[in-house]
């Protein structure tokens, strides 16, 4: 997880990924393990909301901090290096569901209200 949020936080607004991520927050459970929340931005403008971890949270703990709603992609990931491709790709690669420690899952949420809107002012005359 460690290498993971290292690369969030170098590639923050990197437009070059499939990803641009716009803000990443990284949280160690009192339980054990911890889980990055991140904010990214896709190749048309629309805002998704990312939750990285490595298969400690329960599907309604995860579903409350993507913002009440059910993941609508999930990924599994052998280790962390398969969770940068996917970040800076966009595509996952078609390896069976790892079942080992190391497995990182990443989940994908709509963010709630206008929070999932990018907006631009409107243009401005100079008269």
């Amino acid at each position: 997880m460690e290498t993971i949020y290292n690369w969030l936080l170098q590639s923050m607004g990197n437009e070059g990924n499939a990803y641009t991520i716009l803000n990443c927050q990284r949280t160690k459970r009192t339980e054990g393990g911890d889980y990055i929340q991140v904010m990214a931005r896709l190749k048309d403008f629309s805002i998704v909301n990312l939750l990285i971890h490595s298969g400690q949270l329960t599907e309604p703990e995860a579903n409350r901090l993507g913002g009440g709603n059910p993941a609508f992609e999930q990924h599994t990931f052998a280790d962390s290096t398969g969770v940068l491709d996917f970040l800076h790709t966009g595509e996952t690669d078609d390896v069976p569901t790892s079942t080992d420690n190391n497995a990182v899952q990443v989940l994908v949420f709509k963010p709630v209200g206008e929070a999932g809107e990018l907006t631009f002012p409107p243009e401005q005359s100079a008269d």
